[in-house]
């Protein structure tokens, strides 16, 4: 793995912006150049010794000089946003809570579904557990119900946003 010296060598990190540059001219590329390709994901990468790693990571060791102990989580969930102030260490279990809407999502809101009746069914996902939240007759109950759910549990605000 790189060290923090090694990087600063390299790249320029601008904090305010989350772009990095490179300091070093070779191998097809500019000094000046901005560095990293957009990954299908939609992470931002830069090859480090010839081994993609991801911008995200790499911001946190250029600032603070340590690798992350656990989960950078993009606060406002724009995966290529790599402002330091956009990221933060969080558990596996913090970042759960603050995911997009799902593509496949119908009903455009999380944790709510339409079920053949017409009705709305609501339930949250915590610690691995699936948990009913009732059916509701209209779909702004069911969003309200999972609204709360989302607070009692510990959710972001953002949770299910797109």
């Amino acid at each position: 793995m790189i060290t923090q010296d090694e990087l600063k060598e390299k790249y320029t990190y601008d904090k305010t912006t989350g772009i990095f540059t490179r300091n070093i001219s070779g191998h097809g590329f500019k000094k000046g150049q901005v560095a990293g390709t957009i990954m299908n994901k939609g992470y931002v990468s830069i090859n480090i010794n010839r081994k993609p790693t991801l911008a995200h990571r790499l911001a946190w060791l250029y600032e603070y000089g340590v690798y992350p102990d656990g989960q950078i989580d993009h606060k406002d969930k724009d995966r290529k946003n790599n402002k330091i102030d956009n990221l933060r260490v969080v558990s596996n279990k913090t970042n759960n809570r603050n995911k997009k809407k799902l593509k496949r999502n119908i009903s455009g809101i999380n944790g709510v579904s339409k079920i053949p009746n017409g009705s709305f069914v609501a339930s949250i996902t915590v610690n691995g557990e699936n948990i009913y939240l009732g059916i509701f007759k209209n779909i702004k109950l069911a969003e309200k119900a999972r609204l709360d759910a989302n607070i009692k549990y510990g959710f972001s605000a953002t949770h299910g946003k797109d």
